[in-house]
């Protein structure tokens, strides 16, 4: 069988794209940053909570960069990189999620500009992946033309994000609301003006499924070397033991998605990030 990680870097080589491998230092570094910038309104029953709701929104974003974008597909990614995962995202459980778990709760998602969220948290940890490289004197050489209109788009958001709407910076700053309900929750038992902001939010799974990375970002493939199910062969780069290997999901993924994406949004929206711009050259 097949490793599924050469074959999305075949695939990407094809399509001309670089290829950028996400490592667990770097995507802890870069979801620290953005926890702070999230408020999370968790209305579950604290005794039925499996995971938790960051848990669920770092996956989610992570996923969709790498390309993994119905609920089907995030399920898996989730078993496939759940390792990696537990060392990025504080609070990650050990327990795989079914994609019938994850779709039902992406359906009692509501997060205000998920799309700019995720538009800003590609662009930070492509920024923060070719950093680390560069510092390390690992980068590629085909890669330092990239690493450049990277470091040029990186610094435009970080200076929309200083000015004010009138002078031509972002009209959407962090923090981040996001509310996760019950399934069985009723909006009319909200408030009014509560109601009113949740109607008005996009549809979680809709956008999800439509979401395109943009900008630099868009040249680049995100991919990462999880733990291969039985009888393949074993790939990480991580610097600790490597967990004690789980009999394979003998799931199957059936939901499918609509392939036509149309994204043209411009992301406007980061956290406060003390920008080392400046020391790459």
């Amino acid at each position: 069988m097949k490793n599924t990680n050469t074959m999305e870097v075949n695939h990407a080589k094809s399509r001309g794209k670089h290829q950028i491998e996400i490592s667990a230092t770097v995507l802890r570094e870069v979801v620290n940053k953005f926890i702070p910038y999230l408020i999370i309104k968790d209305h579950r029953q604290a005794g039925k909570i499996k995971f938790s709701c960051q848990s669920l929104i770092f996956t989610l974003v992570l996923s969709c960069i790498c390309g993994k974008r119905s609920a089907c597909a995030i399920g898996k990614f989730w078993s496939e990189n759940q390792y990696l995962l537990k060392r990025a995202i504080p609070g990650m459980p050990d327990i795989p999620v079914s994609h019938d778990t994850i779709k039902r709760t992406l359906e009692s998602l509501v997060f205000e500009h998920i799309e700019l969220f995720m538009e800003s948290f590609a662009l930070h940890l492509l920024f923060e992946t070719l950093s680390d490289l560069h510092v390390s004197s690992q980068m590629p050489n085909d890669l330092v033309p990239y690493y450049k209109e990277v470091l040029y788009e990186y610094n435009i958001m970080q200076k929309e994000r200083t000015l004010s709407p009138e002078d031509g910076g972002s009209p959407i700053k962090p923090p981040f609301v996001v509310n996760l309900f019950a399934s069985n929750f009723r909006i009319y038992e909200l408030p009014e003006s509560e109601k009113e902001l949740l109607l008005n939010c996009n549809n979680v799974i809709e956008t999800v499924r439509k979401f395109k990375n943009i900008g630099c970002c868009a040249k680049a493939s995100f991919y990462t070397k999880h733990y291969n199910l039985p009888n393949e062969s074993v790939s990480y780069n991580l610097q600790t033991q490597p967990p004690v290997e789980k009999k394979a999901d003998q799931s199957r993924f059936t939901l499918k998605i609509d392939p036509k994406l149309n994204h043209n949004k411009k992301f406007n929206a980061c956290p406060d990030l003390a920008a080392m711009a400046s020391g790459y050259k």
